[in-house]
């Protein structure tokens, strides 16, 4: 090894130690052991998004690399479904009616079975007044008021301190999967997912202004648990211990399916909405009810210094992932999630409706789908921890497989090996890959499909080992590409200059 790539190992091997000096102060993440190992049908490579429609969603799952995708209602019946596996997210709302209409007339059939199967705040009061409100469909808002009609649709919740209750709805759930495997038999089952994953529940009420928040039974009762009509004995004490029972119960069923089936939890705030109260109720890590893999709802990194949060014993950075969805118009802050996650070896998906309320992946900016593919594909590109440099100053991230600031961003597709770009600003220059130069460059659709037969190289420049825009194609700023790479000369694999 000649003196400059010695002195460049060196550099790099300094960077990681460093790094895990700064992790492990405070019992944060530690980055995965090398070699990494990953391959594309691992289960953390998924598409998470509910909305959009179910075969746009899996062509940019598959387009993107993608080996699983959240279910989405006629998925099983794509031609683009086959060797692919799927999620449920919050299964047990698929095994009963959930959402009620306090403005509305129901049968006594309805009455009995929300009485019988979801959570009552006060069971002696009449119908509906005894029940405990969930979600509020309509909108969740700070500047209307409890009395407003909008607040008359929301979910209920399934009373999950009865153990007949959760044998209820996890054999509907099996039933559920079963049936849809039968359906196809090659879009397989993975597993399941949690929107609101806190033991807790997902329950909402109104703060003394009238404002909805997210609350626990103890907000109605005092204590952590249901109301039930005389003569109904409780089989857990706490809404929380319920709630665990039915995740290890799931697991245990759904590995009869599945024997690898996998639980997913995305809470909003790691500590408050996923450990706390796995911490309270003494759960050991390793657990059955604990999750696979969490991802991150709110936030930039400071979930990697949550002391608090690490300390638990329940986290691993190789299964925590980035899956924030606010930072549409806000690249800076993308930049710092997904080049922080990335850095330590963690993952970055989508989860929910993007940015985040658009109604499908269409409409989130190219920038975005492919900085937020940037985590993820370098995990599975293998790239090694100790060549992932992300410089919290500058807002950049750079290592051999990708590149992220605030005038470009490219990656390499862990699948086709194509780079993927876009510019940002019309000065960016891109470091072509070393050993590598450019065949050709395909524009890429909404859902990263590739226009065929493009005719795009003369819009950029390059030279030097540098992509440009040519001087008539600034308005190409913002839209993405990919381009076929090829070997010309000796393979580098030093970090490429930008």
């Amino acid at each position: 090894m000649n003196k400059k790539k010695l002195c460049v190992a060196s550099m790099l091997l300094l960077l990681f130690a460093a790094n895990l000096i700064a992790f492990a102060e405070g019992n944060g993440p530690i980055p995965p052991k090398a070699p990494l190992d990953y391959k594309l049908d691992d289960y953390r490579n998924y598409f998470g998004v509910w909305c959009g429609g179910a075969r746009d969603s899996l062509r940019y799952a598959r387009n993107m690399g993608m080996r699983h995708v959240i279910y989405q209602s006629g998925m099983e019946k794509c031609p683009e479904a086959a060797g692919m596996k799927f999620y449920y997210v919050d299964p047990e709302y698929i095994t009963y009616k959930r959402t009620i209409d306090f403005g509305k007339k129901y049968t006594q059939k309805d009455i009995d079975e929300w009485r019988e199967v979801c959570a009552m705040k006060d069971a002696s009061l009449p119908f509906p007044d005894c029940m405990a409100t969930g979600w509020f469909w309509r909108f969740n808002s700070v500047k209307k008021k409890s009395e407003d009609p909008e607040y008359n649709v929301c979910s209920l919740i399934p009373n999950l301190q009865r153990q007949k209750v959760i044998d209820m709805i996890v054999a509907k759930i099996i039933s559920r999967v079963s049936d849809l495997q039968k359906r196809n038999p090659n879009f397989k089952f993975a597993g399941f997912v949690w929107d609101v994953p806190q033991l807790e529940g997902d329950f909402w009420g109104f703060d003394k202004k009238g404002r909805p928040r997210q609350v626990g039974m103890s907000f109605w009762r005092g204590v952590d648990s249901v109301s039930v009509p005389e003569g109904v004995k409780l089989d857990y004490p706490t809404y929380c211990e319920g709630r665990v029972a039915f995740y290890r119960q799931l697991r245990a069923a759904a590995k009869k399916v599945n024997p690898d089936v996998k639980l997913i939890m995305d809470p909003a705030v790691i500590y408050g909405h996923y450990v706390k109260d796995f911490v309270r109720l003494g759960i050991k890590p390793g657990d059955p009810a604990l999750a696979d893999f969490v991802q991150l709802e709110f936030g930039t990194d400071d979930y990697l210094k949550d002391k608090k949060a690490w300390e638990s014993g329940y986290l691993k950075v190789e299964n925590l992932a980035n899956a924030v969805d606010y930072y549409c118009y806000n690249f800076e802050k993308e930049i710092h999630a997904v080049g922080a996650a990335a850095a330590v070896g963690a993952w970055s998906l989508w989860f929910g409706n993007p940015c985040p309320t658009l109604p499908s992946i269409r409409d989130v900016p190219a920038r975005m789908k492919l900085s937020r593919s940037i985590a993820t594909w370098e995990n599975l590109n293998n790239t090694p921890i100790e060549k992932r440099e992300w410089n919290l100053d500058k807002k950049e991230y750079s290592s051999p497989t990708a590149y992220m600031s605030n005038k470009l961003l490219w990656a390499i597709h862990p699948e086709t090996k194509k780079m993927f770009f876009c510019f940002t600003s019309a000065d960016g220059e891109l470091s072509i890959p070393e050993g590598m130069e450019i065949e050709e460059i395909f524009p890429l659709t909404s859902i990263f499909d590739e226009y065929r037969k493009p005719k795009v190289m003369k819009n950029f420049k390059i030279k030097d080992g540098k992509l440009s825009l040519a001087e008539n194609s600034h308005y190409l700023v913002g839209e993405a590409f990919s381009a076929k790479l090829k070997k010309s000369g000796p393979k580098d694999k030093g970090i490429p200059k930008k």
